[in-house]
């Protein structure tokens, strides 16, 4: 590495981890979608949707299987994929958003804090890299938000990227050959360490306690200092992988945000830079005209169309452009070798709503779609529908994070909260079907 490095390479890293104790890494990317994710939309063609009221839960390997025609981007990677129906969400509060509860399985509301890290920031927390937690969210002129979606402990909403902008100049301006993104880069190290030096000199003259208050600051500043040296570390690694930046990174059109969203985060995975992602595709009032309709994704999920688009038309599009970019994702990370097989094969994609089956959903089915591999850990290439609510056999949306926290080496009894409508039926565990 040479001397004087500062730091090791994340993907060095993980080549020694891997050579040393037979550990392939572990990556875990959310891609979530707002109003509702609708079980015809995942389900194969000809398979009943709502779940049984009896006989167990329903198996049915994909091997054969018609998947539905907006999924047809997916069709590579089948034997990598599995579509799970019936799961339920009593312990949240659904309405136009669960809130918190869809990623941390607990009660929450609009303007609340979270209570508890949701399965991301555990995740994130476990295999840590230079972005711990990278978020990302297309909302079209605004730089960061904190969607009610993902949180790192009590009380720390993860904050997210909206602006490809200020996502590359973060991530890949130190080998940008783009002069604006270098320029920003530089004026914001200069920025940073000035408001640094400001406030220690601010901290000698104040009291212990708001002393004590400035550190948690000073120790922001220096996380964020660490990082560019970190990816200064890196620099090699990040020419080979870095996106083009392109004119879609300073459009003012939502979709091609996500694009380069998703390019992005392929590149993060690809590098080292993160092991966790969770994208935030959209919110109510996102509009996606480019697919050639007009009306936000609320009007949409209260009926509305344009023109030959009725309402049905229109989510059937959003949803399949939304599973393209994960294939695409898919592709990018089952190109690269890792231990016997790809990176893909040691990635965990799940695609879900943050508000269960539909707009203004009910908390009783939770579709979601799991993709990729944890080495020998996951058994995917099924569509797996479980009992209807209350019925024996039945399942939780707690249940499946608890089996990503297993397949993660974090086994533990049951994530989140228990759902008190269900007295009768054990809900530890996780789901067996993808063990």
């Amino acid at each position: 590495m040479g001397a004087g490095a500062v730091l090791f390479s994340p993907l060095l890293q993980r080549v020694h981890a891997a050579d040393t104790t037979g550990e392939l890494p572990k990556r875990f990317v959310f891609v979530v979608k707002s109003s509702g994710l609708e079980p015809r939309g995942l389900m194969p063609e000809s398979f009943k949707a709502e779940p049984r009221k009896e006989g167990g839960v329903e198996l049915t390997s994909l091997e054969g299987a018609k998947l539905n025609p907006y999924m047809k981007s997916l069709e590579p990677f089948r034997d990598r994929l599995s579509l799970i129906n019936g799961l339920s969400a009593g312990m949240v509060t659904v309405g136009h958003t669960g809130w918190y509860g869809g990623l941390g399985v607990y009660n929450a509301a609009g303007g609340v804090s979270p209570l508890r890290a949701t399965v991301d920031g555990v995740l994130a927390n476990a295999f840590p890299s230079v972005f711990s937690h990278l978020g990302l969210m297309m909302q079209p002129g605004k730089s960061v938000a904190f969607p009610p979606i993902s949180a790192a402990g009590p009380g720390r909403p993860n904050h997210f990227r909206c602006s490809p902008q200020v996502a590359y100049t973060d991530m890949f301006a130190s080998v940008a050959s783009n002069k604006d993104v270098v320029k920003k880069f530089k004026v914001s190290g200069n920025v940073l360490d000035f408001v640094a030096d400001d406030v220690r000199k601010l901290r000698q003259e104040l009291g212990k306690d708001n002393q004590d208050h400035l550190d948690h600051y000073i120790d922001a500043f220096g996380t964020l200092k660490d990082r560019r040296h970190q990816l200064a570390s890196m620099n090699e690694t990040l020419r080979k992988y870095a996106p083009e930046y392109t004119d879609k990174y300073t459009s003012d059109i939502g979709p091609l945000h996500l694009e380069a969203h998703f390019e992005m985060a392929s590149a993060a995975l690809i590098s080292g830079m993160t092991n966790v992602v969770t994208f935030m595709c959209d919110d109510l009032e996102t509009n996606y005209e480019t697919l050639g309709f007009k009306g936000n994704v609320h009007s949409i999920g209260h009926g509305s169309g344009d023109g030959q688009f009725n309402s049905n038309d229109c989510r059937d599009l959003i949803r399949q452009f939304q599973i393209d970019l994960i294939a695409r994702l898919a592709t990018d990370l089952d190109k690269v070798p890792e231990g016997d097989g790809t990176m893909l094969d040691n990635t965990v994609i799940v695609y879900l709503s943050d508000n269960a089956q539909k707009h203004h959903a009910g908390n009783k089915n939770w579709p979601m779609l799991i993709l990729g591999g944890m080495g020998s850990k996951l058994k995917l290439g099924n569509y797996i529908q479980y009992p209807a609510y209350g019925a024996k056999g039945h399942r939780t949306i707690g249940n499946f994070h608890t089996t990503l926290t297993h397949v993660a080496g974090l086994p533990i009894d049951h994530f989140g909260n228990l759902d008190g409508g269900l007295k009768d039926i054990d809900q530890t565990g996780p789901l067996k079907e993808l063990l």
